[in-house]
């Protein structure tokens, strides 16, 4: 499994786009794998998740249906894996969390201390309004 792990808004994306280019490689954005255990429909819940943005369906953002509807991340990774060399996904640190508000890490920080880590509580509601 190849796994592109790095800080938010460091050029984990901008990575997975390229190796994403190669037949060879098929890389999830962010899918959260130890985070689903092993709940069934992991497919649904990625695409959805992912939907929200309202990219267009590409390698980058949607899962191709390569397990069963009922299957967990191992059987999409497992089906992937007939398919391509090298199967993974992208992790970035210090995304928004919507149940402990937002964690920043500098950018030059890629490690799991949590020394330079600052939290910043979500701005109460209307505070942006013009």
């Amino acid at each position: 499994m190849l796994f592109v792990v790095g800080a938010a808004r460091s050029g984990t994306t901008a990575l997975q786009t390229a190796l994403n280019a190669s037949d060879d490689v098929f890389l999830l954005g962010e899918a959260n794998f130890f985070r689903e255990n092993l709940k069934r429909g992991f497919r649904a819940r990625y695409n959805a998740r992912h939907q929200v943005f309202g990219f267009p369906p590409s390698k980058q953002n949607d899962c191709p249906a390569v397990a069963p509807e009922s299957g967990t991340w191992v059987d999409t990774v497992a089906g992937l894996l007939a398919q391509h060399r090298l199967v993974g996904e992208t992790i970035a640190f210090g995304a928004f969390e919507p149940d402990h508000g937002i964690f920043r890490r500098p950018p030059t920080s890629s490690h799991f201390a949590t020394r330079g880590t600052r939290f910043c509580h979500r701005p109460r509601p209307g505070a942006f309004r013009s």
